[in-house]
């Protein structure tokens, strides 16, 4: 039985409130919204009042945004998850470690998966901290993967693996070595293949080894600058998952 969690909702637009609200309580019924706050003078009265340990906090509001009521909290003992219709904000959002940021409209996939991200935070910070170095050590050990080319199995090390490019049913890996190789696997197949490892899926067709990762360029939406030089797009609705990822 999951535990509940008290959560308020901070949007100037009622519209906006009702549909979170609804999307709660249909999709993460573990999630009781105590208050719903229009500004935040409000949020505010509601923090002190009910303690939540999750806030749904959008940005840009009339008077005080979203950034000034984290900047007045003293103390930190909830997690937020921004709900925006903007994405330039980003990166700022989470120079204030958010759990999640979710674009306007909202999906209920995309809030199923950021609820879940932050209950799993509040309920197991400490363990995700030790999995993570286990994770780590793992990783030191692990020499070779088998990638499946054409005529057999090639075994590279995955540190050396740049990026994967996605070739309709096939898929693109490009190796420090200068090397590409064809894969037989298409690269759905590959991410969970190299779940565990340092690789994240910044577009419907890349996969990018993080440690490769030389800067975030915000121009004409987000790209990626890779270590080989080349400039990979970030999707749009990626981008918020890849800044957590890294802040973490």
């Amino acid at each position: 039985m999951k535990t509940n969690y008290r959560a308020i909702l901070v949007d100037d637009e009622h519209k906006s409130r009702l549909n979170l609200n609804l999307l709660l309580q249909n999709f993460c019924p573990h999630i009781e919204v105590v208050a719903e706050c229009e500004n935040i003078q409000e949020a505010k009265t509601a923090l002190n009042t009910y303690r939540p340990q999750l806030v749904f906090l959008d940005i840009k509001m009339p008077g005080e945004s979203g950034f000034d009521l984290l900047e007045s909290v003293q103390e930190r003992f909830f997690e937020i998850i921004f709900t925006t219709g903007y994405d330039e904000y980003a990166i700022k959002a989470f120079q204030y470690h958010a759990i999640g940021y979710l674009l306007k409209p909202i999906y209920s996939a995309d809030l199923v998966e950021a609820v879940q991200r932050a209950t799993q935070y509040m309920d197991h910070a400490h363990n995700r901290y030790i999995e993570l170095l286990q994770d780590l050590q793992r990783n030191t050990v692990r020499q070779t993967i088998p990638l499946p080319v054409e005529d057999g199995l090639e075994l590279v090390n995955a540190k050396d693996i740049l990026r994967l490019q996605a070739e309709g049913s096939y898929c693109q890996v490009f190796l420090k070595d200068g090397r590409q190789l064809l894969l037989t696997k298409n690269l759905k197949s590959m991410e969970k293949m190299l779940d565990g490892e340092a690789f994240f899926r910044i577009h419907q067709s890349h996969l990018v080894n993080l440690d490769e990762v030389r800067k975030i360029l915000k121009t004409d939406g987000g790209f990626v600058l890779m270590s080989d030089g080349a400039e990979l797009e970030i999707s749009r609705r990626k981008k918020g998952e890849l800044l957590e990822f890294l802040s973490k």
